[in-house]
């Protein structure tokens, strides 16, 4: 900005957290917010503005759905590189893959290989292709929420781990078995897991990627019961 000839005061940099940011959206001086950030904070900013214009772009659950038209190979890559963009801390990164029967297993396994092919490193490293999250309680607050999987049933099939290196790295990570009772049903998964789910046909596949409290008709008594349709 120095460099652009821009006035000296500008921009200003303010490190606050959830709390000082709702007083500062509040503040009669603040115009106008953007955010792009947690629900948490969304949620901050948004009561803190008093209708002010603002622009959030939060977290989701977002859904990758594969009928039994897909090749597998070409899903699979695709799937992949969608999840893990970033090393998976993207808002709108796949997080859910939703399969249906006849393809899941073959899936699974597809899957559980090429998220076993990553390199955690330096990201200038020529070799590294999955850099670090971006703090160390990023990487704790993604590990809770796959233990938390894994001690309600969850079925891992690669990962579960920290990386054994320095830095805040989470091993690639699949599961199965996701159930309503564990976090990562409903939470953001912001790192590099994924998890899979089978259903029966396109039908449930569309219940299951709208059950998500990110998409789906809040008003009471919309809500089906697409959960109890995933099989695996």
């Amino acid at each position: 900005m120095n460099d652009a000839l821009l006035p000296s005061d500008c921009y200003r940099n303010v490190l606050s957290d959830n709390d000082q940011i709702q007083m500062i959206t509040a503040d009669e001086r603040v115009r106008r917010a953007s955010l792009t950030g947690s629900e948490g904070v969304g949620a901050a900013v948004a009561a803190g503005h008093s209708l002010k214009e603002s622009v959030l772009e939060l977290g989701g659950s977002d859904p990758f759905i594969v009928l039994d038209s897909a090749d597998p190979d070409a899903t699979v890559t695709a799937a992949v590189k969608g999840r893990m963009t970033n090393s998976g801390q993207s808002c709108i990164a796949s997080k859910r893959l939703i399969v249906v029967e006849d393809l899941y297993d073959e899936f699974v396994d597809l899957m559980t290989a090429k998220m076993s092919q990553f390199v955690a490193g330096d990201p200038v490293d020529s070799v590294t292709t999955m850099a670090p999250l971006s703090s160390e309680q990023a990487a704790r607050d993604l590990m809770e929420q796959v233990e938390d999987a894994v001690a309600h049933g969850a079925k891992v099939h690669t990962g579960e781990h920290r990386a054994d290196r320095p830095g805040a790295v989470v091993d690639p990570t699949v599961l199965t078995g996701v159930t309503e009772q564990m976090r990562a049903c409903s939470e953001e998964l912001f790192g590099p897991v994924v998890v899979v789910y089978s259903v029966a046909n396109e039908d449930e596949a569309v219940a299951l990627a709208n059950d998500s409290s990110f998409g789906r008709d809040r008003e009471p008594g919309l809500r089906g019961e697409p959960h109890k349709a995933a099989r695996h």
